[in-house]
């Protein structure tokens, strides 16, 4: 749990460009900043929040249990369901209804998240600091 702030990038736009992300939205998403909060809710569920401008994005879950209709902060809309791999890893596997599917593995240390991006070959790296 905590707050978090997007410190680095590598291949984000490539992954966008993957996704078919529309220009505009790529270039509202590489431009701004991306904060990202997480906090446990019910002692059972945890709910991520991306704030970026005035966009928040929360995303509520339980471990094993499929979300639909859930839109990540980069767009992206299908079925969610995410894993805990590990006491500091999850992994989000996200069924695209436009079928492109997505994965993302976050693993957790005390002074960051490193979020791992994959949609078929291309592979994109977030650091999120905590604040």
């Amino acid at each position: 749990a905590g707050s978090y702030k997007k410190t680095k990038t590598e291949n984000f736009e490539q992954f966008l460009d993957k996704l078919g992300t529309s220009f505009m939205i790529k270039k509202f998403l590489t431009r701004d900043t991306p904060r990202l909060n997480i906090e446990s809710v019910n002692g059972n569920e945890w709910r991520t929040t991306f704030s970026m401008g005035t966009k928040t994005t929360p995303f509520q879950f339980a471990f094993n249990t499929p979300v639909e209709k859930q839109t990540t902060w980069y767009y992206k809309t299908g079925t969610t369901k995410v894993v805990q791999e590990s006491d500091n890893k999850w992994v989000f596997f996200i069924e695209g209804e436009d079928n492109i599917d997505v994965k993302e593995t976050w693993v957790f240390q005390d002074a960051f998240i490193s979020i791992e991006y994959m949609s078929g070959d291309v592979v994109t790296k977030l650091t999120f600091s905590r604040q």
